[in-house]
């Protein structure tokens, strides 16, 4: 069960045959509150929800990999992610999240952009290649991030060739709004959320 206003994960829905039962974060309630007009709703959270969301403690992650476009959709997708901003760093096209790592960690996502494109030399050509705004990087911000970011890019290498850097994360600027969340906008809806092993399983297209 995801919030409509901000894909946050509020909770299980359980088919039991002849009914379905729900299975909802007791911070997603408001008990014993009298009904507030729907307008009031829509701009005020209920109190108990307003808590969550000021304790919740929302982290950055940055990474290039091809076609922005293609890479904001598909983090948009991540369980956790709660924004994305396409722009650029360092010459390349980078996509910006912000996540809840509470939901989901910092290094799962490094290991879904890890599976989501080829890493190996033979991708490193032209626009792909160094200086080329499709190429792929890591751009760590901090050094915790660097730390985990480098540790499961050497596991990668043990098993084969790794092209693709862990950098520190230079400028970011965003992209025109023109620029933002193009498929959703083609589509006219937000992407599902979906588990990130099925993620994993579907490459995000790049750019040839």
């Amino acid at each position: 069960v995801l919030c409509a206003a901000s894909r946050t994960h509020l909770g299980h829905a359980i088919d039991e045959g002849a009914k379905v039962r729900y299975c909802i974060n007791a911070a997603a309630l408001t008990v014993g509150v009298g009904a507030a007009p729907v307008a009031a709703a829509r701009s005020q959270p209920p109190p108990s929800l307003a808590t969550a969301l000021e304790a919740r403690s929302l982290a950055k992650a940055r990474f290039a990999m091809g076609c922005y476009w293609h890479v904001q959709d598909l983090f948009d997708q991540v369980p956790g992610v709660v924004a994305t901003t396409a722009g650029f760093a360092g010459g390349a096209e980078v996509v910006e999240l912000e996540f809840d790592a509470s939901v989901v960690p910092y290094e799962e996502l490094v290991e879904l952009f890890f599976a989501s494109h080829d890493p190996s030399p033979f991708r490193a050509a032209g626009e792909k290649g160094p200086g080329g705004a499709y190429r792929c990087e890591v751009h760590a911000i901090g050094a915790n991030q660097r730390s985990a970011a480098d540790r499961i890019r050497a596991a990668i290498a043990a098993r084969t060739a790794v092209h693709t850097p862990v950098l520190e994360a230079p400028a970011f600027a965003p992209a025109e709004a023109s620029e933002q969340h193009y498929y959703r906008r083609r589509r006219g809806d937000a992407p599902e959320k979906r588990p990130l092993a099925a993620l994993a399983a579907r490459p995000v297209k790049l750019e040839d």
